[in-house]
């Protein structure tokens, strides 16, 4: 990407300013100049940082920060508790990985499980089924 020197000027015209009949922005009186430190002061007028693989999320009018949302290769998880990618995935046992508040749901044949997890690596399960 080309450099463009910091004293270089830019020069901007009013939207209602016939520029093909005119002649050239200096010439004309409804004309505006400004430096490139100007322009490149107003683009990073946004602050803050973020983290690789995190949504943003702007704290304010003009600061972008972390939000509680992660995208990774296997899904998208939410506070760290609800990984998308694992919904659908039935833990494998009552002992299984897992952190508190990981809701999971599996489904067999018309009826299923909702699986949560109360503590570190201890899930407990719900039968789905239909009534009258």
């Amino acid at each position: 990407m080309p450099t463009i020197p910091s004293g270089q000027k830019f020069h901007t015209l009013s939207s209602t300013v016939d520029t093909v009949e005119r002649g050239s922005a200096q010439t004309n009186s409804e004309s505006a100049v400004f430096t490139m430190q100007e322009i490149t002061d107003t683009i990073n007028a946004i602050d803050g940082s973020g983290t690789v693989n995190k949504i943003p999320l702007w704290s304010d009018t003009d600061t972008i920060t972390d939000s509680i949302i992660t995208q990774g290769a296997g899904g998208v998880t939410v506070g760290g508790t609800i990984n998308i990618a694992d919904l659908n995935t039935a833990p494998g046992s009552a002992t299984a990985l897992g952190l508190p508040g990981e809701i999971r749901f599996s489904e067999a044949e018309s009826r299923g499980y909702i699986y949560l997890c109360i503590a570190d690596n201890t899930w407990v399960r719900a039968l789905l089924d239909t009534w009258e």
